[in-house]
């Protein structure tokens, strides 16, 4: 399986060696899970309902990488915008097990993307165990600079 710093988006900027990395989606699509496993490498099974935002770094080689994950409940999805001007990379995040809420994943997307059209995208299917390549997302977005992974850090031992 592939590593964050793996993703082709994460080379939008060769010059730079500080990047932002906004990992956005739904709330319980798992963006704070992922966000913890990308850093720690370690899964959690305990974690509360994002009410603002939550940081991390990483760094990898000369890479310097600040995460920002902004909460997905409905009120704090207004601020999502406001954050996109400084990202070199999104990462959103999908509950891909929650098929009842695709569709509107898929309206926050386009929405984002309406905004900043050339911010390099990577759309993670969160909670696909064992699967190597999203099955059933593809409707998500037609951008064509974007990455999809499946992901299930904390519900088995498949990597991010």
């Amino acid at each position: 399986s592939r590593r964050i710093t793996e993703f082709p988006a994460l080379s939008c900027c060769p010059q730079a060696v500080w990047k932002q990395v906004l990992v956005l989606g739904l709330d319980g699509a798992g963006k704070s899970s992922v966000l913890h496993y990308i850093c720690s490498q370690k899964a959690r099974t305990r974690i509360s309902p994002t009410l603002g935002f939550n940081t991390a770094q990483l760094r990898v080689g000369g890479l310097e990488m600040d995460l920002l994950e902004v909460g997905g409940s409905y009120n704090l999805r207004a601020y999502w915008p406001l954050y996109l001007s400084d990202a070199h990379v999104l990462v959103f995040v999908v509950d891909s097990v929650d098929r009842s809420r695709l569709l509107t994943a898929r309206q926050e997307l386009h929405a984002l993307l309406a905004e900043e059209p050339r911010l390099p995208l990577v759309v993670l299917a969160n909670k696909q165990v064992g699967a190597s390549q999203p099955r059933g997302l593809s409707f998500l977005t037609n951008t064509p600079s974007h990455v999809m992974l499946p992901c299930s850090p904390g519900w088995s031992d498949a990597q991010p």
